[in-house]
């Protein structure tokens, strides 16, 4: 995940999710966290098509958000004005039984 995390932090989002596919591809399977980091460089871009795509497909790998998931979400749509946005991730991370911490208020 140091490797994803670099990239995030760098905004080379593509080549984040472009390491985490070819994490899929070589049968690695990628935790939590590394797709948290992918998502978190998603939220540095302003790109929350592409940062609800990667938790849809975490979640599609048998992976269980976490509140940073969701809260680095919802997050980025504060940033963006985008309340129904955040009303919906909310209430998705409330139907998950995901309790919001201090990162969402």
């Amino acid at each position: 995940s140091s490797v994803l995390n670099a990239y995030a932090k760098a905004k080379d989002v593509a080549r984040a999710e472009a390491w985490l596919e070819g994490m899929i591809a070589d049968g690695l399977e990628p935790n939590v966290t590394c797709y948290n980091a992918v998502i978190h460089g998603c939220a540095n871009i302003c790109d929350s098509q592409r940062a609800e795509a990667l938790l849809q497909s975490m979640s599609e790998r048998g992976l269980v958000p976490t509140v940073r998931s969701y809260g680095t979400i919802i997050n980025l749509f504060i940033k963006l004005g985008q309340m129904e946005g955040v009303e919906r991730w909310m209430s998705r991370m409330q139907q998950a039984g995901v309790k919001a911490d201090h990162v969402i208020n």
